[in-house]
């Protein structure tokens, strides 16, 4: 991944307790650090990832630009987490104007947000599987988190030129200082404070994407909890520095715990991985980040992983002056995206989630239908079917409450008559009680019609293409909002699989984590393969209690 030597940008890493900077500037047939800081931001003024307190983390990068004497204006940032969506999608071939102009229409079928809210971005990889067919890289990240996070470094007084993703820039950082490998995988992992973000690579391409919403934060917290410690002696008793009142032995179980949940995230990245890829092996795990400084960290990695790991270190190819800057294996582990965003530069080919960098505009299709333009019209005619099969069922439930409403009102008439033969009195009490027994029946039907409807509309818009269910069950109270869902059903591909998992957690209406109860891939004797599956889901209808997300694994995404 070789970029153009145009105007540098600083690399500017938001971390959720610190932001880093770096500038580079070419040299030779390489790159030297010509400006390098970080500085540490107040706790909360960012939590999960979202901006808290702007004018604290506008301060912290005034400060670090100030006191690192780094004059450059234009920098590069990055984002992670729940707000970005990374896919990698298949077209049918065409010119990269057709796709220009067809791209909005086809990523309203892949992005779980309103088109209007978010900006996309996305790069042409190469020709499909299937002939006529051409792969593309798709990035989408909501327009509020991207203006959070250029309003702070406007207020700063720089301007943010490049809005990159978290786990490109690793790659671009890895494949500056080792070069491309062609054949080998390797797994990017970098452990920040509030999440994780690994990027599993294959020769020059980026194949699978995912974030980890676990990071060193995890265990400062878990020391503070259950060793009763303040904030910062948690925080250096992680690293395994002796603290007052407190001795390592006692914080080891503690670290192992949390490392373990982390370790379980990763296998899970891992299997999903290997679930949409003919390729199974992992060559080599390269690790950074500051959550990666947790005592005994690197001895899970490989109690757990066969493959090789070894720490990064994003100045194995870039020159770093340890007079200037300090010592570079103690700025390694957390410089790492700064390096990969401060390798971009100004107007290069790359994602950028600022619309206005590529001059790009949500255009529309014009005239004529392009093939994607078909593929996206019928994909939107299946949807208007499903809504229409939905309101016919509404209608018709409909329709059968008013018929009963007219059988109450017929027997009620009945009931009168009754009351005034005095030989029929224990008839009429009979029936009266049927009565009131099917009215109560109604009253249920009425209070249950509505979470049906509103898991069936959840469930239509979370099923990807080549994926159909064949059985739905549920349990629970209807009443209260909340119902177990487990379905069963087939699709032509594990990547389908995947997608529906990560629509259903990212939708809203569904808690996290949707669990994938069993999977099996049968041979069709006609050829192909069918995966039958059975999911597991918690479905939440709106005014229920508010469940915070958990990180969503995309789809497999090619750089």
């Amino acid at each position: 991944m070789l970029l153009k030597r145009a105007k540098s940008l600083v690399g500017l890493d938001i971390g959720s307790s610190a932001v880093k900077a770096v500038e580079l500037k070419a040299s030779g047939k390489g790159y030297k650090v010509v400006g390098y800081g970080v500085e540490p931001i107040p706790p909360d003024s960012i939590v999960d990832g979202a901006i808290i307190d702007g004018s604290a983390v506008a301060d912290a990068i005034r400060r670090l630009f100030t006191g690192r004497k780094i004059k450059t204006k234009d920098v590069a940032a990055s984002l992670s987490g729940n707000a970005v969506i990374v896919k990698k999608i298949t077209l049918p071939q065409m010119t990269e104007a057709e796709l220009a102009e067809s791209i909005y229409w086809e990523a309203e079928q892949y992005i779980p947000f309103d088109i209007q809210d978010v900006n996309l971005d996305y790069k042409i990889l190469e020709s499909g599987g299937e002939k006529g067919t051409m792969d593309v890289l798709l990035v989408a990240a909501k327009k509020e988190k991207i203006a959070d996070d250029t309003g702070v470094i406007a207020q700063a007084g720089r301007a943010a030129v490049a809005v990159d993703v978290d786990a490109f820039a690793l790659q671009n950082a890895y494949q500056t200082n080792y070069g491309v490998e062609p054949g080998q995988v390797v797994v990017l992992l970098n452990v920040g404070a509030s999440a994780t973000n690994i990027n599993i690579i294959s020769g020059e391409q980026s194949v699978f994407t995912r974030d980890i919403s676990i990071g060193g934060n995890a265990y400062t917290e878990a020391l503070q909890k259950e060793l009763n410690l303040p904030f910062e002696a948690a925080d250096a008793l992680k690293r395994g520095q002796a603290m007052d009142g407190a001795q390592y032995e006692e914080a080891r179980p503690v670290l192992r715990a949390v490392s373990e949940n982390v370790m379980l995230e990763i296998q899970k990245t891992f299997d999903f991985f290997k679930a949409t890829t003919s390729n199974d092996k992992i060559d080599r795990i390269v690790v950074s980040g500051g959550g990666s400084r947790v005592e005994a960290f690197f001895e899970q990695l490989r109690e757990r992983f066969d493959a090789p790991i070894e720490a990064f270190d994003p100045f194995r190819n870039i020159a770093f002056d340890a007079r200037k800057f300090g010592d570079a294996s103690e700025a390694a582990p957390t410089a790492v995206v700064a390096v990969g965003l401060a390798l971009r530069r100004v107007g290069d080919r790359f994602i950028n989630l600022l619309a206005v960098e590529r001059e790009r505009t949500k255009r529309r299709p014009s005239a004529g239908l392009q093939p994607a333009q078909k593929v996206a019209i019928a994909a939107t005619l299946i949807l208007v079917l499903t809504v229409l099969g939905l309101g016919w069922r509404y209608w018709s439930v409909s329709q059968q409450l008013a018929r009963l409403d007219s059988e109450i009102e017929a027997a009620e008439a009945e009931t009168r008559r009754l009351r005034l033969v005095l030989s029929d009195v224990q008839k009429f009490e009979t029936r009266r009680a049927q009565l009131q027994e099917r009215v109560a029946l109604i009253e249920e039907l009425r209070k249950g019609q509505s979470g049906p409807v509103h898991l069936l509309d959840s469930l239509s818009r979370a099923l990807p293409d080549r994926l159909w269910l064949t059985q739905l069950t549920q349990a629970g109270d209807p009443k209260t909002g909340r119902m177990d869902v487990t379905m069963q059903g087939v699709s032509t591909s594990l990547t389908s699989l995947s997608d529906l998992v990560g629509n259903l957690e990212s939708s809203g209406a569904f808690l996290r984590p949707v669990e994938i109860l069993q999977s099996a891939v049968e041979t069709q004797p006609q050829g192909g393969d069918l995966v039958r599956f059975t999911v597991k889901a918690t479905f939440q209808a709106s005014g229920g209690p508010a469940v915070a997300p958990a990180a969503a694994p995309p789809a497999a995404a090619r750089r």
